[in-house]
């Protein structure tokens, strides 16, 4: 599948369960961009605004199940030297990734997911 460069000032969604936000601060909460090494995880997915809406990120195209989402520009992540990259999948074109090794530092993980969750945008926050 051919992959694009996606510009600083296009949107990226980050779908996330409810136990992730915070209702009463109106607002995402770290581990909505925590990776989860546990499963094998080595970076963050998130859908590309060129080639999809929140309403097509809330729903996972695997399981069928429905999300909240945010989104933030894609230079947000590249402002921390973290490395934002479309990656299609089978299931979804839109797909990308924010990877980079403070992702997967246990040091900084939490300081890097903490500053992403404040700069995300609650787009949908009700399922």
């Amino acid at each position: 599948m051919k992959k694009e460069y996606i510009p600083d000032y296009d949107f990226l969604f980050r779908r996330s369960s409810c136990e992730t936000f915070d209702k009463k601060g109106f607002r995402f909460t770290a581990p909505t961009f925590m990776v989860r090494k546990d499963r094998g995880e080595k970076a963050i997915s998130t859908n590309w605004s060129k080639y999809s809406t929140p309403e097509q990120t809330s729903i996972c195209p695997i399981t069928n199940k429905q999300y909240l989402v945010g989104k933030f520009q894609a230079d947000i992540p590249r402002n921390i030297k973290l490395t934002v990259n479309h990656a299609p999948s089978k299931f979804n074109f839109a797909h990308s990734t924010i990877s980079g090794e403070q992702l997967l530092n246990d040091l900084k993980a939490y300081e890097v997911a903490a500053y992403l969750a404040e700069q995300c945008i609650p787009v949908i926050t009700e399922i």
